[in-house]
Order: C-alpha cells, then sequence, then structure tokens
C-alpha cells in the first residue's frame, strides 16, 4: 500500500529524471559530472530519508514535527532549479554573464547539498541508538543479513556523496559558500525550533547563501556581470531582512535570558529604528524615484494601495464572523495574492519584483514586532495573524504567509535576474518578451495563487477519494487545482495577453511548448502538493518553476 511519502518520493525520482534528461539535451560535456551528481544526490537523499528513518529521530526533536521531513524534497529542490537553468543557457549557446551565474549557483548548490547530506549521514551514524536486547535475539542469519544491506546503502551514500565533492571541486570559488551553508545549517537546525523540518530548512539556509554568493560575485570577482540596480536592490533587500531576522533572533535569547518584556521591548523598538533609518536613503533616493518616472507604476502602485485597503479589513471580518471555514478563508489571500501580481507582472515586472522584495521585508518587520512582546501593538499583530494560521505555525515564527510571499516571488526574481536586460545598459520592462524563460516567472502565481487555492477548496467541500492512506489531500481536489493551472494557462493564450504568447503556444513554433507536455508537468506538480506535507507554498512553485524552465526546445 503506497503512502503521501511514497508518492512524494516517486514525484522525486521523476523530476530528477527530467532535470537530467534536459541537461543531457543541452549536449555540453561539461554537465556529465552534474547529471551523474544529480542522480547519485537523489538516491542518497532517498535513501537516507526513506531507509533509516528510526536514525533520524534524534536529529528532529527540535523540528517541526511531520510525517516525512522531506530531506529528499529539501536537499534537491534548488539544484533542481539551478540545472534547469544551467540547461537552458547551454541550450542557447550563448556564454552570457547569466549563464556563468546560474553554472556557479548551480556547481554550489550541488555541493552545499552534498555536504549538508554528509553531514546528516554522520550525525545519523554517530548518535544511533545502541542495539536493544531484543535485536540481539535475532538470529544469526537474520543480523549478518542486515548488516549487508547496511553495507550496500553505505556504499550508495558514499558514491553520491563523491560525486557531488567532483562537482563541488569544479568551482573553486563555491569552497567558502559551500562550508558556510553546511555550517549555517547546522546552527540553524539547533537554535530555530518547531517551525521548519530538516528539508525546509536546507532550502532556507541554501537559499540564502546563493543570493549571498551572487552579490559576493557581482561587487567582487564578476566585474563583467553588470546587473541591474532592480535585481541587485532586491538581493539587498531580501538579505537585510533575513539580517534583521538574525539580529531578531539574537533579541529572543536576551529576551529568553533577561525574562522581562520591558527589556526586550527596547531592543526590539531600537531594531527596527536602526534598519529604517539605515535603509531610508535607498527608499527615497531609489525606490520613489523609480515609482514616480512612469505614470504606469503609480497606477499600479495605487491599484495595491486600494486593493489592501478593501481586502484586507473584509477578510478579517468575516474571519471573526465564524460563517466561512478558515481553510477557505486562508485560500482568499491566495486569490488576493493574484490579483495583486499577475496584472504587474503582465505590465510592470521589474516594479513587482522590488514590490515583492519590499514586501518580504515588511513581513519580517511585522514578525519582529509580533513577537517582541510590545505593550498594545504585539497582541494586536498576533490576533490578526492568528486567525489564518495552521498546524505549520506551531513555531514562535509563522511561516505560512513568509512561504506564500516567497512561493509567487522566487520565479518572478528568477526570471528577473536571468532577463537578457539585466546584464546591460537596456532597462526594458519586457520581461514576458526578452526571453523564452517569462511562462516560468507564473509558476507560483499560477500554482500556488490559482491551483493550491482551487485544489484545497474543491477538495474539502466535494473530495471523496483520498490521493494516499490518511491523507487530508483528495484527488478530486489535485485533479482540480491541476484543470484550474491549464485553464489559466488556456485564458493568457486566448486573450494574448502578450504579443509572443500565441508563438510560443503554438506547437508549430520553434521554442513551443507541448500542450500535452505542460499538462503532463502541471498534473506532476499537483501531485507534489497533494503528497508533500513540507510548506508546499515554498516547494510547489520552484518545482513548477524548474519544469516550465525544461519544456523549451
Amino acid at each position: 500500500m503506497y503512502t503521501s511519502a511514497s508518492l512524494e518520493a516517486g514525484v522525486t525520482v521523476i523530476t530528477s529524471a527530467i532535470i537530467t534528461v534536459a541537461l543531457a539535451q543541452s549536449r555540453a560535456p561539461a554537465f556529465h559530472i552534474e547529471m551523474i551528481s544529480l542522480l547519485a544526490l537523489t538516491v542518497a537523499a532517498l535513501a537516507l530519508e526513506h531507509q533509516v528513518p528510526q536514525r533520524l529521530d534524534v536529529l528532529v526533536s527540535k523540528k517541526r514535527q511531520a510525517p516525512s521531513q522531506g530531506l529528499a524534497l529539501g536537499t534537491l529542490i534548488i539544484p533542481w532549479v539551478t540545472s534547469a537553468l544551467s540547461a537552458k543557457y547551454a541550450r542557447q549557446g550563448t556564454p552570457t554573464s547569466a549563464a556563468k551565474c546560474s553554472i556557479k549557483c548551480l556547481h554550489h548548490s550541488l555541493a552545499s547539498s552534498v555536504y549538508i547530506l554528509a553531514s546528516l549521514c554522520i550525525t545519523a551514524w554517530v548518535t544511533a541508538p545502541a542495539e536493544e536486547p531484543e535485536e540481539k535475539k535475532r538470529s544469526f542469519t537474520a543480523r549478518r543479513w542486515e548488516k549487508m544491506r547496511m553495507k550496500k546503502l553505505t556504499t550508495l551514500l558514499q558514491r553520491g556523496l563523491l560525486h557531488g565533492i567532483l562537482s563541488s571541486v569544479l568551482a573553486v570559488i563555491n569552497g567558502p559558500f559551500c562550508i558556510f551553508t553546511g555550517v549555517a545549517y547546522g546552527r540553524f537546525v539547533k537554535y530555530v525550533h518547531n517551525t521548519f523540518t530538516l528539508g525546509e530548512s536546507i532550502v532556507v539556509v541554501q537559499g540564502i547563501g546563493l543570493v549571498a554568493q551572487i552579490l559576493f560575485l557581482e561587487c567582487t570577482i564578476d566585474r563583467h556581470m553588470v546587473l541591474s540596480w532592480h535585481s541587485l536592490f532586491t538581493a539587498t533587500v531580501l538579505l537585510a531582512a533575513v539580517a534583521l531576522g538574525l539580529v531578531f533572533a539574537t533579541v529572543l535569547m536576551l529576551r529568553e535570558n533577561v525574562n522581562t518584556t520591558i527589556h526586550s521591548s527596547i531592543l526590539v523598538v531600537i531594531t527596527l529604528f536602526v534598519a529604517m533609518y539605515a535603509y531610508e536613503p535607498i527608499v527615497q533616493d531609489l525606490l520613489i524615484n523609480f515609482i514616480y518616472s512612469e505614470v504606469q507604476r503609480i497606477q499600479v502602485v495605487t491599484c495595491w494601495a486600494v486593493l489592501l485597503a478593501v481586502t484586507l479589513p473584509s477578510m478579517l471580518l468575516l474571519s471573526r464572523s465564524g460563517r466561512i471555514p478558515n481553510i477557505i478563508l486562508r485560500k482568499g489571500y491566495h486569490v488576493l495574492a493574484v490579483a495583486l501580481f499577475l496584472p504587474a507582472l503582465l505590465t510592470q515586472p521589474q516594479l513587482l519584483g522590488i514590490a515583492l522584495a519590499c514586501a518580504f521585508a515588511v513581513l519580517v518587520a511585522v514578525e519582529v514586532l509580533r513577537t517582541g512582546n510590545i505593550p498594545g501593538v504585539s497582541q494586536y499583530i498576533d490576533n490578526f495573524m492568528g486567525s489564518f494560521v495552521d498546524e505549520r505555525d506551531a513555531g514562535v515564527v509563522y511561516v505560512t504567509h513568509f512561504t506564500l510571499l516567497l512561493g509567487m516571488a522566487l520565479p518572478v526574481w528568477l526570471s528577473i535576474a536571468t532577463m537578457k536586460e539585466n546584464y546591460s545598459h537596456d532597462n526594458s520592462n519586457k520581461l514576458l518578451s526578452s526571453s523564452n524563460i517569462w511562462p516560468a516567472a507564473l509558476a507560483g502565481i499560477l500554482a500556488i495563487g490559482l491551483g493550491d487555492a482551487a485544489a484545497s477548496i474543491v477538495g474539502s467541500r466535494f473530495g471523496r477519494v483520498q490521493i494516499a492512506p490518511k491523507s487530508r489531500k483528495t484527488l478530486e481536489g489535485t485533479l482540480a487545482g491541476a484543470g484550474v493551472v491549464i485553464l489559466a494557462w488556456v485564458g493568457l493564450a486566448y486573450y494574448q495577453f502578450i504579443p509572443e504568447m500565441q508563438s510560443i503556444f503554438d506547437d508549430s513554433s520553434s521554442g513551443s511548448i507541448n500542450w500535452v507536455v505542460l499538462g503532463a508537468v502541471t498534473l506532476l506538480n499537483s501531485l507534489l502538493e497533494a503528497a508533500t506535507e513540507q510548506l508546499d507554498n515554498l516547494f510547489v512553485p520552484l518545482h513548477y518553476f524548474a519544469l516550465l524552465i525544461c519544456l523549451f526546445k
């Protein structure tokens, strides 16, 4: 009898196979080691997660409890994205700065995944429980067979680690970042309690490491890689927001030691004021001038303000009334995000990328205020946000609103960062027509904003057939989610919101997407959303983003 974990493992294997085929079709000899590394990493991660789960119990006592710790998915999700991007640039055959950066990020993601997986393997084996008396009573044949199985598993893991190490040797500059990521992961797992699983922690730490690496390459080594200020501003704001969160983590530890509300409140207020003072010149000189440079940008920002001013109080009133189920009410935020982001992506993608980074920084600041025990402020924020949380927000930090924003923003940021205009003096907004990568920018908006919302609503109201035993997800909801995403693609193609869209979706055109294949990868993505117990708002968009990139010929 299959389970949700086995279904997730099946999706993982299929996705790794698709990404590997994409690397093979790029016809770049340099990717042979990366292909082997990705496959070996897949096997090793699945083996560690599903063959020896009892050895991981000592590692998850302070992690968010879930049926699966998502090691395989967390280890592979960022290598999938970087592999797909590298394969796409290799197929184009033009050695651009974006292509070189994507290859460096691929090497870093593979090496850091291997480093983290090796650390977990060592920890699991070193901290393995002593042999129980019942184990000693087992027959000699049974114990010998078990030793043979463990020996084969160890050999398999060693091969996976060996191939991963080979990939890290390809780029010596990634060594410090690989070690930094591994060490940071160990500290992150130790101090962030009941918030992330092991796999989710891998994605968070790897993502921070990749952003830091891109900024490092931009500022020091790759002088030829001249990113636009939009992408640099976005990356800088993200790192600043993360730094604010790290400072606040220190504040939390000080609060536990001091154990007084007044001291912690003062520390929180000082932290926020310092952050606001540091960013005031940037906001005034760059952001405001950028918005007021075009009338359309002013119109987009005005529409955002009006929409938020109307919907947020309405959502709070509906939540307090209790007339609408909480799961449906929470999906209303998904629909709101689509209304906010989709028109902006089609008209002002650069503005949207900057706005999403600023929104992430604001969410970090709000979370700092919520958990800072500030009289009259923290309780009000907690009451508002507490109406829309679920069981995944059992830790100190509420993570679902962060993952919803990041799930829709990451494909947009990645697409903007890799568009051709970002590496020239032409700061045109033609993201969606400048490169065939543009459909992937919609991955989060469609998969989470529409697909996940439709799956939850249909599944909760009409679902009868479970997608797996003991699973809350239903077959009806999964099919509904995939169907809504396909209908969204059909609508975008039919109304031709983008001039090049019809040719991209015309199967007779060069570089087109086959509708049957598009439907297949959309269904695969919906199956991942139904099977995984991880933060689907984070994993599902990145998974769909990588698959969409691989569709291009």
